[in-house]
């Protein structure tokens, strides 16, 4: 069934706040929910030494999602305001835009960490003994941070275009995909770390 498109032009404040924010806390709780679940599958199937890798990784890998956060929200507020002077070109090319800028970020940084893992594993403060399991997480991750950025951005454009239940619900199905990938690649098959962030990744 395809989903009302809320009028932002003409609904009472109230009513918009309504129906924009448990969708918008919804699907933002499933995000953050990722790295937690990855936590979680590491350290039961891996151990102390797998939640230390994936924490290690972690503050830079959030640091991109930050990235990608900041551009979608802003260039929302900003394509909203040219929205409402009907000026939709404008508009799609702020969103245009964002998108861009998010794909230079995430190929660069990306780029980096697939030709230099174990340097990038050292700066983000790996020991030599979790070096492995950190240089594993992060080249197993990088392919997707195109994606995940994408996502990011994405997501505040849905919303924007009057959607916000049909973001929340990519946000959640996206998760719940996660925890199953997550278990199968870690328990039966035995991947470990390279199993989380590949589930991640998918």
């Amino acid at each position: 069934m395809k989903e009302k498109v809320i009028d932002f032009g003409n609904e009472r404040v109230s009513v918009l706040f309504k129906k924009l924010f448990f969708p918008t806390l919804l699907g933002m709780l499933s995000m953050s929910a990722v790295t937690t679940i990855d936590g979680i599958f590491v350290g039961h199937g891996v151990g102390s030494d797998g939640i230390a890798a994936v924490n290690i990784c972690v503050p830079l890998l959030m640091s991109l999602m930050g990235v990608g956060l900041m551009m979608g929200a802003g260039c929302s507020v900003i394509a909203s305001i040219y929205l409402s002077k009907g000026k939709t070109v404008l508009a799609r090319a702020t969103i245009t835009q964002a998108m861009l800028f998010v794909t230079l970020i995430s190929v660069t940084v990306g780029g980096f960490i697939l030709a230099f893992p174990e340097e990038t594993a050292r700066m983000l403060g790996s020991s030599e003994h979790l070096l492995p399991l950190v240089v594993d997480y992060l080249v197993w991750f990088s392919p997707s941070l195109l994606f995940e950025l994408w996502i990011a951005v994405a997501l505040f454009a849905m919303r924007l275009d009057g959607a916000p239940k049909l973001a929340m619900w990519c946000s959640i199905i996206a998760a719940a995909v996660n925890v199953v990938l997550d278990w199968l690649f870690i328990f039966p098959l035995g991947w470990g770390v390279m199993g989380a962030a590949f589930a991640t990744s998918l």
